[in-house]
């Protein structure tokens, strides 16, 4: 995880190489909003795409610049795709990283997260928002991955007595390795959370009058 003093910079940067290289080579490719889209929701789509693909390299953009630009639409064949084809294109070429799913990370750093970690289901929480980057779970999804998680943790007592008996095979150590390397960030994400709530905690008491 990177620390604010990095991320406002860096969005700052990939953000304009998405005005660069993508929005603005397909105005100058000729491509047109839908006719059935007006001025405004094309406005608010372009603004979408920079925030949602500020996370992909130069090359990665001009890929997808070519992609749209060789599937027009519309009678012309010179109309953009639908946003959400365009985001499909995105994450074939460069998936956006796990920090950078604003749901994943701002659920896990909310209190939900903490619950999670007490209640045992914190890595089955994390794969569920990571599976489903824009939907919460419900309070039945929930109470599915608890019950996954008990299923999680007898499954890895049981590798562990395997490993130890020298009869755990390639596949159960990558499963159980992948789990820690998920619970080491879950539980990172939550531990920011924390710092973030505490200190905000700490400078709402420093500003109360005495």
């Amino acid at each position: 995880m990177t620390d604010g003093s990095h991320t406002a910079p860096n969005r700052s940067e990939g953000r304009e190489r998405v005005r660069r290289l993508l929005l603005d080579r397909l105005d100058e490719a000729g491509m047109k909003r839908p006719k059935s889209m007006t001025v405004e929701a094309h406005n608010r789509c372009r603004g979408r795409l920079v925030e949602e693909l500020d996370h992909m390299s130069a090359e990665s953009l001009e890929a997808l610049a070519d992609l749209v630009i060789e599937n027009p639409r519309g009678r012309g064949r010179d109309e953009w795709l639908p946003e959400a084809t365009i985001r499909s294109m995105a994450r074939m070429l460069e998936p956006r990283p796990v920090e950078k799913s604003r749901l994943l990370t701002s659920w896990l750093a909310s209190v939900e997260g903490p619950a999670a970690l007490a209640g045992g289901y914190l890595v089955e929480l994390y794969r569920h928002l990571l599976a489903h980057p824009n939907v919460p779970p419900s309070r039945f999804q929930i109470d599915r991955l608890r019950d996954e998680a008990y299923a999680a943790r007898r499954t890895l007592a049981a590798t562990a007595r395997r490993h130890q008996a020298g009869t755990a095979n390639a596949d159960e150590l990558a499963s159980a390795e992948l789990y820690r390397r998920h619970a080491s960030q879950a539980e990172a994400i939550v531990a920011e959370g924390a710092a973030r709530r505490a200190a905000r905690a700490e400078g709402a008491a420093d500003e109360r009058p005495e």
